[in-house]
């Protein structure tokens, strides 16, 4: 074997040496993705001697871009998804911070039983020991909703 080169690993025997002038990348995919494309880069400006001329053999020149054009769309969907990730994630701990202030409880299903209100108010702008005036509610105040209407009321008799 050459000195450049790996050794076989044997039991107990000497570890594995890296080949020399061996250089470590980063395995993150978002690295692998950024070097394919630089060496796409690379191979593209080759192709086309800087971009000037269009290469005789013109489906290597396509394979190439394709090649990148596929990567972009790959890691533009990637983005997105992960964004997608990221925004239920900020969802769930909004949804999570909520139910610990109620307690637990789902705030968004109304209480079978009326709670004591625990305290007191401060700064009340109503005094203490104010009554409110009576107050005389004509016919349809409080209604809610929809009410019937009579078509005579509103529309003449010679209609």
């Amino acid at each position: 074997m050459d000195e450049d080169e790996m050794f076989p690993a044997t039991p107990g025997g000497p570890r594995l040496e890296p080949v020399a002038g061996f250089v470590e990348r980063d395995t993150d995919p978002i690295a692998v993705v950024k070097f394919t494309q630089q060496m796409r880069y690379m191979a593209a400006d080759h192709i086309t001697c800087g971009g000037t001329q269009i290469p005789d053999k013109i489906g290597d020149l396509l394979m190439v871009l394709n090649g990148m054009d596929q990567a972009a769309l790959t890691t533009r969907k990637l983005d997105i998804e992960e964004q997608a990730a990221e925004s239920g994630h900020e969802a769930i701990e909004a949804v999570r911070t909520i139910r610990s202030m109620f307690g637990n409880r789902d705030p968004f299903i109304a209480a079978a039983q009326e709670q004591d209100v625990i305290g007191q108010r401060i700064n009340s702008i109503i005094p203490e020991g104010f009554v409110p005036p009576e107050v005389q509610f004509k016919p349809g105040e409080k209604d809610q909703g929809e009410a019937k209407l009579d078509v005579s009321d509103f529309v003449s008799p010679d209609e």
